[in-house]
């Protein structure tokens, strides 16, 4: 069996259409990361007043986890780096801070990548590996951090696999529909 790793950063659903339902003989096991893959980012930003468009809203900052890709880069909701005047990476094992540009944001499906300004700030930590072929009864682990830094992760099971409209009524999205039991966290 192939080892993989998958992400689950936000998905939690309410309703949908086209479910999809595989059939699969045995239920397969989470791939447990051995190595944090995870960052805090932290983010000041300031919105613009849509009355009084020539001035801006009272500052807000906002505070989230972002998963550790290849090529140095960091995955993160686009929600998170809307309006934003800053953006700063921290290791969650050292307290280690540095600045981070925003590459690319794709507010329809509610995504963005930064990178850091210095590549070597992601040294030691392992990228996360992307599946493109998990499938109902599928085990995944949602990955999160506890106020020390420790890596928590839990097991859940895919329930369905469906396409349907997320985040925005634009477009349509395949999403996953998870089983699976979260302790609150403030990352």
């Amino acid at each position: 069996m192939q080892t993989r790793h998958t992400l689950l950063l936000a998905l939690v659903l309410l309703g949908g259409t086209a479910t999809v339902f595989a059939k699969k003989q045995s239920v397969t096991q989470a791939v447990q990361p051995r190595e944090l893959s995870l960052l805090r980012v932290n983010v000041t930003g300031q919105a613009y007043d849509y009355f009084r468009p020539w001035q801006k809203r009272a500052p807000f900052s906002k505070r989230a986890l972002g998963a550790v890709l290849s090529q140095g880069r960091v995955l993160v909701t686009a929600d998170l780096v809307a309006n934003q005047n800053y953006v700063e990476l921290e290791r969650a094992e050292s307290g280690e801070k540095m600045a981070a540009s925003v590459e690319v944001v794709d507010y329809e499906a509610n995504l963005a990548l930064l990178q850091p300004q210095d590549k070597k700030f992601l040294d030691g930590l392992a990228p996360l590996e992307l599946a493109n072929d998990t499938i109902v009864g599928d085990r995944v682990a949602a990955l999160q951090l506890e106020q020390t830094g420790a890596l928590v992760v839990t097991d859940g099971l895919v329930t369905a696999v469906q396409v349907m409209r997320y985040p925005t009524e634009v477009g349509q999205f395949l999403t996953y529909r998870l089983s699976i039991a979260l302790q609150y966290r403030d990352n």
